[in-house]
């Protein structure tokens, strides 16, 4: 089913499965919560199956205005806990050639 919208363009697709930044926070908010609770590592297919929605609909909702900064602070999250969990694992040489490869653009 299409619909008009006020700019004039024809909507289609399926809508939105959250349709403003408060209720998907809340369900983010719910898929950390939970991680946290068992200790699992945060991801975006995790968030993406958790939450009942695809990776592809997850980075729809980056690209709309109303949820990017939502989504922006989630990935944010996401990539902390992952850079966190892999320094956890490595030597301290190891970190130090990872952080200066990855924030500093270093050939070590």
């Amino acid at each position: 089913m299409s619909a008009n919208r006020k700019d004039g363009r024809i909507r289609v697709g399926r809508p939105n499965s959250y349709e403003t930044a408060e209720a998907l926070q809340n369900a983010i908010d719910n898929y950390l919560d939970e991680c946290a609770d068992t200790n699992a590592p945060l991801s975006v297919s995790g968030l993406a199956k958790y939450i009942g929605v695809s990776r592809q609909t997850l980075s729809t909702y980056y690209e709309k205005d109303e949820f990017y900064l939502l989504m922006d602070r989630t990935r944010g999250a996401i990539e902390y806990d992952r850079e966190k969990r892999t320094l956890a694992n490595m030597t301290r040489t190891e970190q130090y050639r990872y952080i200066l490869r990855r924030d500093f653009d270093w050939d070590v």
